[in-house]
């Protein structure tokens, strides 16, 4: 369970990145 929560927040810290990069 505390994995998947784990690799969750990756994924949104990744996804966010992204974004954040995308926008600027």
């Amino acid at each position: 369970m505390l994995d998947i929560q784990k690799r969750r927040v990756q994924l949104f810290l990744f996804v966010t990145g992204l974004i954040a990069l995308s926008i600027t």
